[in-house]
């Protein structure tokens, strides 16, 4: 339910402490999706890590500028679920800075968190008559690189932030202080994870090796199946979804 606030929080700021939220969100967000974008961009143009790469096709290249036009033309709409989100953040902290002992487990409760709004609506959306509708647009990527985890609907992309939002709001309705910078460090991290999965690459020194994050999605695309969880797939192991990866995965490992 949306949580009462207190104004002194934010009376230093001339903005609204919604609009501050949805605002200093969207730029967050937004800046760690171009950020981890290029970064894969410069890797797949520097063939750096070529030998990590799960497929060695490329989507075309009209299809990789559609999905940057496609991410600035979002932006705009994005602000709103985050504006809304603002009023279900109860015990939300504008002023302030998490310890190290704070944030390891908030972020890895909204991981768990997300993980779950995002699988049962990523699932929903393979379904008709919501795959033709919205989702069928993501999947035009085959091969995945960075931007793709951008290309999406509206609708997709709404559903997207609300499940992100979902473990901060959980997390102080709970009784626990969420500080807006935790909030913050939960976005970059959940892009990083997303733009990592959306890559083409398994690089091995990476943290989301250790839940195959890159092979389980990279096979999501490639042969629109299953695996539709994020981070750690608790979802599609409890529900077969990741059934035919697995069986894909032992082949793999007998040839």
């Amino acid at each position: 339910f949306p949580s009462s606030r207190a104004p002194s929080r934010c009376s230093s700021r001339k903005m609204s402490p919604a609009l501050y939220f949805a605002i200093s969100s969207l730029l967050v967000m937004g800046l760690s999706a171009v950020g981890f974008s290029l970064m894969w961009a410069l890797i797949d143009h520097t063939g750096i890590f070529d030998k990590y790469r799960i497929q060695e096709k490329y989507p075309p290249s009209d299809l990789i500028r559609k999905a940057w036009v496609n991410f600035f033309a979002n932006l705009p709409i994005m602000w709103a679920p985050f504006y809304i989100g603002y009023y279900f953040q109860p015990n939300l902290e504008i002023q302030g800075y998490p310890s190290f002992i704070e944030l390891v487990p908030f972020i890895i409760f909204c991981a768990l968190v997300e993980e779950t709004g995002f699988y049962w609506s990523h699932r929903m959306l393979h379904q008709n008559p919501f795959y033709p509708l919205i989702h069928k647009q993501h999947h035009d990527f085959h091969q995945v690189v960075g931007i793709s985890f951008q290309y999406s609907h509206p609708v997709e992309n709404s559903f997207n932030i609300l499940s992100i939002l979902l473990g901060p709001a959980l997390f102080g309705k709970m009784g626990f202080e969420v500080k807006i910078v935790s909030i913050w460090a939960w976005y970059v991290v959940r892009i990083w994870e997303t733009a990592e999965a959306h890559s083409g690459y398994d690089v091995p020194f990476s943290p989301f090796a250790l839940v195959d994050c890159s092979r389980k999605h990279e096979f999501h695309h490639s042969q629109n199946i299953g695996n539709y969880g994020s981070f750690f797939g608790v979802w599609d192991y409890l529900c077969g979804t990741d059934a035919a990866y697995r069986k894909f995965r032992s082949r793999q490992k007998i040839q």
